[in-house]
């Protein structure tokens, strides 16, 4: 036996003084047999906060290439791809890739989701918008799910707050950045390139060196190179110390075997 969509009717009064929209909405809403009551809820509210002309509901998850929303201006074309849930990184690269805005509402490793983003390199990703909702704010909800629905939702400050029936269910929304996270990888990237937070690049790329023209020019001050006896020869001749740092029993016994030379 086939199992078909359960039509939900959703009435809404919304203001929404973020956006400065307030509207009365009329929306019918085919759940599909796999999906989740949350999955809905997530669907509706997206659908609310993202209200404008021609923003609509796709054929959902009966069209795997098609978002949960898009928008679509007079002649058709596509002006917002509208995700639900955790896409992959390159599905949002290929909607980026439309010219499309992109915009992804998600309740679940939310910060994994944006890192992915970020290190996959997604098209346009600084631009993208990715906005955290709350599970349990989604459940709650969903548990007054009935076959019409009637509903008051205020938004202010990314605060929602929803009456449903008389009761009051409070949540918010938060927005999460991604262009700070692929600035960051952006340079991090450059610093491994290179051989930046590597203490011995230092050393490679030019090196402190010692010594004049013709007695140990050319020698590089390396701490992490491991001396052999003939190169601590080098760098004490490349560096010889003070006269004055020299201690005073060396500097007696090379006058005696001066003079003792000099009287022979």
């Amino acid at each position: 036996m086939t199992l078909t969509a359960t039509m939900r009717r959703f009435e809404i009064e919304l203001a929404d003084s973020d956006r400065g929209v307030y509207e009365t909405l009329d929306l019918r809403v085919a759940q599909h047999p796999s999906e989740t009551d949350r999955y809905l809820v997530a669907r509706v509210i997206a659908r609310c906060l993202e209200h404008d002309e021609g923003v609509d509901f796709t054929r959902g998850l009966a069209e795997s290439d098609e978002p949960a929303l898009w928008q679509r201006d007079l002649r058709g074309d596509l002006r917002a791809w509208i995700e639900v849930g955790s896409p992959s990184a390159d599905r949002l690269h290929k909607a980026s890739k439309t010219g499309a805005r992109v915009a992804v509402y998600a309740w679940k490793n939310v910060p994994q989701l944006a890192r992915e983003i970020a290190e996959r390199g997604v098209h346009r990703a600084d631009e993208l918008a990715l906005i955290a909702l709350d599970g349990s704010y989604l459940d709650a909800i969903a548990a007054t799910l009935d076959r019409v629905n009637r509903w008051s939702l205020s938004v202010s400050g990314g605060a929602l707050y929803l009456t449903i029936g008389g009761k009051l269910l409070e949540g918010s929304v938060e927005r999460v950045s991604i262009g700070s996270l692929e600035r960051n990888d952006r340079a991090g990237r450059r610093a491994r390139a290179s051989g930046a937070g590597d203490p011995r690049a230092a050393f490679r790329d030019g090196g402190t060196r010692s010594g004049s023209a013709g007695r140990g020019e050319g020698v590089i001050h390396d701490p992490f190179r491991k001396l052999s006896p003939r190169n601590v020869g080098r760098r004490c001749r490349a560096a010889p110390r003070p006269a004055s740092s020299r201690p005073p029993a060396c500097a007696g016994t090379c006058r005696t075997s001066a003079a003792s030379a000099s009287s022979g």
